[in-house]
């Protein structure tokens, strides 16, 4: 762990320009968005061959989300990430000698497997399913089916856990049986700073379509969640979650949540 952050002190000047440059140019496109929003620049991108729209998710380029999703989130910062993941991996590996002191680290009771890899890693990935037969149905051959797959990755303090679900059932029949169509996912990124403090983001997908006769469940919403949590004593916790909701097909709500939670351990 002490080489983990001699290597992030070592190496601060090349993060904090690299998260400035990002910021930077996430600004410098943000500036031009207002002479991408007019009529005329909307008829000119609806001009463009549709095979090329769909490659670059121009559908609708002059609403602000897409416009970022496009030019800078979509395209240059995946490039830059890209770029600066592959320079720090090599000064990871060189740096310390080219600069003449890797003997000096070497010196002092620190393993090579440490070395190379100052964090502790944990990797679990699952997958589980079923297929079979729709009940309420004419004929067996209808199947329904429902698959998933997790991942959940810890680099010390740091943790990822990610999973995704998919199911469909066609439905209807002599009996009318329910019609399922359902993909969802999450990821969430938990960090923990300090012994009492907690980071939390998490972003999840929920996209279904449910009929039940009579009964129709209808949704296509995205969550963005950020929270922090604080271990006040060993059994005593404080959690604080700001949720920001999209509707993704619809009109936008006003349902943004903001909770708070105790928790007691026993």
């Amino acid at each position: 762990m002490r080489v983990f952050w001699k290597s992030v002190r070592d190496n601060r000047r090349g993060w904090i320009g690299w998260t400035v440059a990002l910021s930077a140019i996430a600004a410098m496109y943000a500036s031009f968005y207002p002479s991408i929003n007019n009529p005329a620049m909307a008829d000119a991108l609806n001009s463009f061959p549709q095979s090329v729209k769909e490659a670059f998710h121009m559908e609708d380029y002059t609403k602000p989300e897409n416009y970022f999703a496009v030019s800078v989130f979509g395209l240059l910062v995946p490039i830059l990430v890209a770029v600066f993941a592959i320079s720090a991996g090599v000064k990871a590996i060189a740096g310390d000698e080219e600069a003449g002191t890797l003997d000096l680290v070497q010196a002092h009771p620190v393993s090579r497997i440490s070395l190379a890899l100052p964090l502790p890693v944990h990797a679990e990935i699952g997958a589980s399913g079923e297929i079979g037969a729709q009940d309420e149905q004419p004929s067996n051959a209808t199947v329904q089916w429902l698959l998933g797959a997790d991942l959940r990755v810890s680099v010390g303090d740091a943790t990822l856990k990610a999973e995704i679900l998919r199911g469909h059932a066609d439905g209807g029949g002599i009996e009318q049986a329910p019609r399922l169509h359902v993909t969802g996912w999450y990821a969430e990124l938990d960090y923990q700073p300090l012994p009492w403090l907690g980071v939390l983001g998490r972003v999840d997908r929920r996209k279904a379509d449910l009929m039940a006769f009579p009964n129709l469940y209808l949704t296509d919403l995205l969550r963005v969640t950020g929270g922090l949590r604080f271990d006040l004593s060993w059994n005593l916790i404080a959690k604080l979650e700001y949720l920001h909701l999209v509707e993704v097909t619809g009109p936008e709500l006003a349902d943004d949540v903001f909770t708070s939670s105790l928790l007691f351990k026993f």
